[in-house]
């Protein structure tokens, strides 16, 4: 018996995958100081799955990722932060499929792509550094300001290698994946 391609199932199944690969994908370059490659793993989930498959992906990855992760669980406020941010990539990915991007120059493609890249790590960044911010200061603004200004400096490495992830590895990605149609499984 085989499963259609757009049934229930199928789409279950394939977001299954999605999410452990995801996950798969964050462990294989945690042990790099903000490189990592899950954000663009979740976002490609979403232009595969759909914007709320890939909500969910991003929600589900980042719950296991960050709880299961061997250098330690986020405490949840950041956590929170975390599975937002995901979720918004996964959301982002399934809005952009309806885009016409293939029509674009390649110079375009990777602009768009590279600026989507900057604004959900941005996005990201803003959101987890708000929240480590929040749990470090405890109340005092001033701390929390200083503590939430710290971490853009630390993330600029993290902002610059999703830019180029996105603006590259995500466009040739995609570009491959429209030439399967079976995986257009998206109903949202």
């Amino acid at each position: 018996m085989t499963i259609p391609t757009n049934s229930y199932h199928h789409r279950l199944f394939l977001s299954a995958i999605l999410t452990a690969l995801s996950v798969a994908v964050g462990y294989a370059l945690m042990w790099i100081p903000n490189i990592e490659f899950i954000t663009a793993t979740i976002f490609i989930s979403g232009y595969v799955t759909g914007r709320l498959n890939g909500l969910w992906i991003g929600f589900s990855a980042a719950l296991i990722y960050f709880t299961f992760n061997p250098q330690g669980a986020s405490p949840l406020p950041l956590l929170l932060a975390q599975m937002a941010a995901m979720g918004l990539a996964g959301f982002c990915g399934g809005v952009l499929k309806k885009c016409l991007w293939l029509a674009y120059g390649k110079w375009k493609v990777a602009l768009l792509f590279g600026g989507v890249g900057l604004l959900l790590t941005v996005f990201y960044d803003m959101l987890t550094n708000a929240a480590t911010a929040f749990m470090i200061a405890q109340g005092d603004w001033q701390k929390m300001v200083s503590v939430f200004i710290a971490g853009y400096f630390f993330s600029l490495v993290h902002l610059i290698f999703n830019v180029i992830g996105f603006a590259g590895l995500v466009p040739m990605i995609l570009i491959r994946l429209e030439r399967l149609r079976p995986f257009d499984v998206r109903h949202n």
